[in-house]
């Protein structure tokens, strides 16, 4: 009797073709799965989103390939047949698809071709009856600047819980492109947005949404992360606004009637180089200073005079970055904080003058600082960033009249690298990497981490956060350093949104670079 033996498994024809097969379903498997986390998760190989999707692309294609010809088992002609067809479908995929913009998380959005872009889904306001915002005095500024009065994303005013006291939309319509938020002063309402050729400063009524004024600049900025538009947030001084384009146009216009007073070029004026990200840094005005951030030799922070847009000091070298000049009074001394791509620089109000620094570099190559500094105390500071820096708390000393920052604690609790943080009494809470977080200030300890906004932004109104997700809903969260606690949510905008929430007399302006919109809270 003959005994038949089977085949050796590493030289068996059918064995190798068949663990081949199963090797390349699961390489494939394992590539689709990445995509997917490379989409919508943090997951990198390059760090640049763009080159993570070729080698995807490229490692798929290969995979594929490898699978079609040594492992199908199908026919030679069969092979043709499919890899052409793979082709026509990518083909007919690139032809039909397109990278609409970036979000916050460095993954692309997509979107058909066919799809409007924010430029296509504008609309001309309807107008108002009055071209005149009857502004009499500063006490109309309700939200004066950039995140409020104090820079510091707190409303002086309280809001229901919206589990028992729903918001209600007053209206919502077009807008054109642009990150600004509003300023609201009286009445009306103020932003910045893109409309086709035109850099646009416009006044609306917070009533109706129907503009009073509009004034407009042959600018355009435009870059594939954020779009083309305005960044920053116009300022309220006096009856006057003073916007700052991406660009690098500064203007100071009447807010009456839109009427421009004066304006100057502050890149041109510094010689400095954009940032890559366009002009983001809201303007501040010190007394009768406005303060803006060109960046470069010697103009890292620079005052012109509100009245004639007259340079009065510029001082510092630092590169600049996308956060905004605040103003604290920090171990008995005035002065203007800037967190600059180099890290945080105190400078003299009245003088410019470099009083003292922390070196915080996020990302070597674009230098992102954008969460605004926190005063903590009469001597100590709060910072935070992303791109794997984390959070600190500084000291300042003063010793014989010379200031220096000294490390109170630093850790990675709090990464706020889109947004910026709020203080509460003795917690910050944060965005970290979009996830809400809350952290013990003075030592740093995490409290704790929950609900994913993504890389949205919030402000506070009395016990309660409201907070402006990246996906556009609303969202209520309870001021509690014990638990997260969302009270209520609420559909708001379509697409990316980015922008702070403006709240002032119980109406919330909200925008994206698409749309706007007014809820009324009670």
């Amino acid at each position: 009797m003959r005994i038949r033996t089977r085949g050796n498994v590493l030289t068996d024809p059918k064995r190798i073709g068949k663990r081949l097969r199963f090797a390349c379903l699961a390489a494939i498997l394992a590539i689709a799965i990445a995509f997917f986390l490379l989409v919508d998760a943090q997951l990198s190989f390059s760090g640049r989103p763009s080159v993570d999707m070729l080698i995807l692309l490229a490692v798929t294609n290969l995979a594929v390939y490898v699978w079609i010809r040594l492992a199908s088992g199908w026919q030679p002609r069969t092979h043709a047949k499919i890899i052409l067809c793979l082709i026509v479908l990518q083909t007919i995929l690139f032809a039909t698809v397109q990278m609409e913009g970036i979000r916050g998380n460095g993954r692309p959005v997509f979107s058909w071709r066919w799809a409007p872009l924010p430029a296509d889904d504008y609309v001309e306001p309807a107008s108002a009856e009055q071209t005149v915002a009857e502004v009499a005095s500063q006490a109309d500024a309700v939200w004066p600047q950039f995140r409020g009065t104090n820079r510091d994303g707190k409303s002086f005013e309280t809001v229901a819980n919206w589990k028992t006291s729903a918001p209600t939309l007053m209206w919502k319509q077009p807008i054109g492109s642009g990150w600004s938020s509003f300023v609201v002063v009286g009445s009306w309402c103020f932003t910045q947005e893109q409309r086709s050729s035109q850099e646009c400063l416009v006044c609306y009524e917070i009533e109706t949404g129907k503009q009073v004024w509009c004034n407009s600049s042959v600018e355009r900025f435009s870059e594939i992360t954020g779009g083309e538009g305005p960044r920053a947030t116009p300022a309220y001084d006096n009856g006057f606004l003073y916007a700052l384009g991406a660009t690098g146009i500064l203007k100071c216009v009447d807010a009456r009637d839109g009427v421009t007073k004066w304006e100057t070029d502050i890149l041109i004026d510094h010689d400095a180089q954009n940032c890559y990200f366009g002009m983001c840094a809201s303007p501040l005005i010190a007394n009768e200073k406005v303060i803006v951030s060109p960046g470069g030799e010697n103009s890292s922070l620079v005052a012109y005079d509100k009245n004639d847009g007259n340079v009065i000091w510029k001082s510092g070298s630092a590169d600049a970055s996308y956060s905004s000049p605040v103003r604290m009074t920090i171990a008995e001394t005035d002065q203007i904080l800037i967190f600059n791509g180099d890290g945080l620089y105190a400078h003299e109000t009245e003088t410019g003058k470099v009083l003292w620094q922390v070196d915080w570099i996020s990302n070597e190559e674009e230098k992102n600082n954008v969460c605004q500094p926190i005063q903590l105390s009469d001597s100590d500071i709060f910072i935070s960033s992303g791109y794997g820096m984390g959070c600190a708390r500084f000291r300042i000393e003063n010793t014989d009249g010379q200031l220096s920052a000294e490390v109170v604690w630093k850790n990675k609790n709090l990464k706020s690298k889109f947004s910026s943080a709020i203080l509460h009494k003795d917690h910050i809470y944060g965005l970290d990497l979009g996830i809400m977080t809350c952290v013990d200030a003075e030592t740093g300890k995490r409290q704790w981490k929950e609900g994913r906004y993504a890389h949205g932004q919030f402000i506070q109104a009395g016990n309660f956060f409201i907070v402006q997700s990246e996906k556009g809903y609303l969202a209520q969260v309870a001021v509690d350093p014990t638990a997260f606690r969302e009270t209520g949510r609420l559909k708001a905008l379509k697409h990316r949104t980015w922008t702070h929430p403006t709240l002032a007399d119980g109406v919330l302006l909200i925008r994206n670079d698409r749309e706007m919109a007014a809820i009324r809270l009670k």
